[in-house]
C-alpha cells in the first residue's frame, strides 16, 4: 500500500495535477467537513472571547493538544494495516508541539499555573511548538518509502521540543516579547520563517501526494493554508489579547478542524474500511476460485469419459491385430504391439483416476451408513488372486464400526492404499498389510500399516500431491494420483491424511472419517 497516511479513494483528492488546482481543491474538499458547524463553533468562541478571553484561549489550546495526541495515536494504530511512515513521522512531530502548546497556554498571562514574568516565556513556548510542527510537516513527505522507526523520530522530535522548552526555562532563549512594546523582531521573524516552512511543506505534500494519501493530502493543505494566515496575524499584534490574536487563534482552530477531519477522523475510520475491502476482496477471490474450480473438475470429468473410448479403441485393434496376424507378426513386432497395449493400458488408468479425483467434489449428496470392515473386504476381493499369487497376507479387524460416508470414495482410498502397499512391497520378505481403526471423538482413526520398503521422511508430504510418486519399488509407477485421490476424498470427509514409518519396517498411512450416528431409540 506503499506509505500512504491513510488511504481510501477522495473526490478531492487530486482536483489538479497543477499547484493551483491542487489548493483549489484542498480548500473544495472542507465542504465535506460540516462547515455550518464550523462557523456554529467560530462564533461561539468569538463571543466567548469578548467574555473570557484566557478561556477562549484555552479552548482553542486545548483542541490542538487533543488533535495532536489523537493524531499520534491513529498514525500508530493504522501503521499496524499499512506502511504508515508518512503520517507517523509527521503525527509525532504533532505530538511534541502540542506538548509544547500544553506548557504555552499554562504560561499565557493571566492563567497563573506557571511563574512567568509576563507574556514572554508563552509566546516562546508557541514558537517552539509552531517550529516542531512545521518542521514536522516539512520533512514528512520525504521520508516515503524510507525505513524510519516509528520510536526513533518520536525520540527525535521529544528530544528537540525538550531541548528548545530548557531553553525558554533557562532564560536563554530569545526574547520574543516585550510588555508594553509587543513583538519583538525576532518574534517576527521566526513567524514569517515558520511560514516559509509551512509553504514549501505545501509544495512538498503536493509533490508527494500519493505517497501522503489521496484522502488527506488535501486536508492536510488546506490546515497548511489556514496555519499560515494564522502565523502572519501572529506578526501583528501588540497585545496579547488583540483582535489579530483572536484572528489568528480563529484561523489555527480552522487548521485545527481541517486536521481533524482529514487525518483523524479518517485514520479512526480507516481500520474498517480496510477490513470491509479486505472482506469483499476475498469474497470475489473465493467466488473466482470456486468458479474456476467447478469449471476444471468438468473439464476433468468431461475430458476423462470422452478420452477413454479412443484408448478402448487403440488398445482393441491392437489386440485384434496381434490376434490376425500373429503368424506374420516377428518378435519385433508383436513387442511394439504388447507396448502399444501396455502404454493404452496405463493411460487408461491415469484418465481413471482422473476421473475419480474429479469426482469427489461433485458427489455431494451420496454420504450412507456402511460398516468399514465391509468396504476393505471389498478392496481385499478384488486383490486377491494377486494376494495369493505373492504369498501376501492382509488382516482387517472383526469389529463392525461404521462410517458416514461416500462408500465409494472411501473405497478408492482403501483401494489405493492397498495397491502402494503391493507397489512398493519388500523385496526380501512377504508383503503383509494391516487394517485397523479405532473410535475417538465422533470420529474413525484409520491406520493402514504395511511392512513395504517406506516413504523417505524428505517424501512425506510432496507424496500427497498431485502426479508426485516415489519410484523406489520393483512394481512402482503409478499415475501419481492415487494418494492426491486418498487426501483429497479424506478432506472431503473433514478428515486429514499423512504417513509415519511402521516400527517393523514399512509406512502406517493414517486418516480418520466420521463416525455414524447411533441408530435411532
Amino acid at each position: 500500500m506503499g506509505s500512504q497516511l491513510f488511504d481510501r479513494p477522495s473526490a478531492s483528492g487530486d482536483a489538479g495535477s497543477s499547484f493551483p488546482g491542487f489548493l483549489r481543491g484542498s480548500l473544495a474538499g472542507l465542504s465535506g467537513a460540516k462547515p455550518l458547524l464550523f462557523l456554529l463553533i467560530c462564533l461561539c468562541l468569538a463571543g466567548l472571547s469578548q467574555w473570557n478571553f484566557l478561556l477562549f484561549h484555552a479552548a482553542v489550546e486545548g483542541v490542538a493538544i487533543v488533535v495532536g495526541v489523537m493524531m499520534c495515536v491513529v498514525a500508530w494504530y493504522s501503521s499496524r494495516f499499512a506502511v504508515n511512515t508518512v503520517g507517523v513521522f509527521a503525527a509525532n512531530g504533532m505530538f511534541w508541539g502540542s506538548m509544547a502548546d500544553f506548557l504555552h497556554a499554562m504560561a499565557y498571562k493571566g492563567m497563573g499555573v506557571l511563574e512567568t514574568d509576563g507574556a514572554d516565556e508563552a509566546t516562546q513556548l508557541w514558537l517552539v511548538g509552531r517550529f516542531v510542527q512545521a518542521l514536522a510537516l516539512l520533512l514528512a513527505p520525504g521520508v516515503a518509502g524510507r525505513s524510519i522507526s516509528r520510536g526513533l523520530s518520536f525520540t527525535l522530535f521529544g528530544g528537540l521540543t525538550a531541548g528548545l522548552i530548557g531553553l525558554v526555562f533557562l532564560r536563554l532563549f530569545p526574547t520574543a516579547y516585550q510588555n508594553g512594546v509587543g513583538l519583538t523582531p525576532f518574534k517576527i521573524a521566526s513567524e514569517y520563517g515558520i511560514i516559509l516552512m509551512l509553504a514549501v511543506a505545501l509544495i512538498r505534500v503536493w509533490r508527494h501526494r500519493e505517497a501522503v494519501g489521496t484522502t488527506v493530502a488535501p486536508g492536510l493543505a488546506a490546515a497548511m493554508l489556514f496555519s499560515i494566515a494564522a502565523e502572519a496575524m501572529f506578526t501583528l499584534y501588540i497585545n496579547v489579547y488583540g483582535v489579530s490574536n483572536l484572528i489568528g487563534h480563529l484561523l489555527k482552530f480552522a487548521a485545527l478542524w481541517s486536521l481533524f477531519h482529514s487525518v483523524v477522523k479518517t485514520g479512526l475510520l480507516m481500520p474498517y474500511h480496510a477490513l470491509l475491502t479486505e472482506v469483499a476482496h476475498r469474497a470475489q477471490v473465493e467466488q473466482d476460485l470456486r468458479r474456476s474450480n467447478a469449471d476444471l473438475e468438468a473439464f476433468a470429468h468431461v475430458a476423462s469419459h470422452d478420452l477413454r473410448e479412443p484408448l478402448r479403441n487403440i488398445s482393441g485393434y491392437a489386440t485384434l491385430l496381434e490376434r490376425r496376424y500373429a503368424d506374420r507378426l516377428d518378435d519385433d513386432a508383436r513387442q511394439f504391439i504388447g507396448f502399444i497395449r501396455d502404454g493404452a493400458d496405463r493411460m487408461d488408468r491415469l484418465i481413471s483416476s482422473l476421473f475419480s479425483f474429479s469426482r469427489v467434489r461433485r458427489d455431494e449428496g451420496r454420504m450412507q451408513v456402511f460398516p468399514l470392515r465391509e468396504a476393505v473386504q471389498d478392496v481385499v476381493r478384488d486383490y486377491s488372486g494377486f494376494l495369493t499369487l505373492t504369498q501376501a497376507a492382509v488382516s482387517v479387524p472383526d469389529d463392525a464400526v461404521s462410517v458416514l460416508a461416500d462408500r465409494e470414495m472411501v473405497g478408492d482410498v482403501f483401494r489405493n492404499m492397498l495397491a502402494n502397499a503391493v507397489r512398493y512391497a519388500h523385496p526380501a520378505r512377504p508383503l503383509r498389510v494391516e487394517f485397523r481403526w479405532r473410535v475417538s471423538g465422533g470420529r474413525v482413526l484409520v491406520d493402514v500399516a504395511d511392512n513395504g520398503i517406506g516413504v523417505p521422511l524428505a517424501h512425506r508430504d510432496r507424496i500427497f500431491g498431485m502426479f508426485q510418486r516415489v519410484e523406489r519399488g520393483p512394481l512402482s509407477g503409478g499415475s501419481g494420483l492415487g494418494l492426491a485421490l486418498c487426501r483429497k476424498v479424506v478432506e472431503h470427509h473433514g478428515g486429514q491424511i499423512g504417513v509415519t514409518d511402521n516400527p517393523g519396517g514399512g509406512a502406517v498411512f493414517s486418516f480418520d472419517l466420521p463416525l455414524a450416528p447411533p441408530p435411532p431409540g
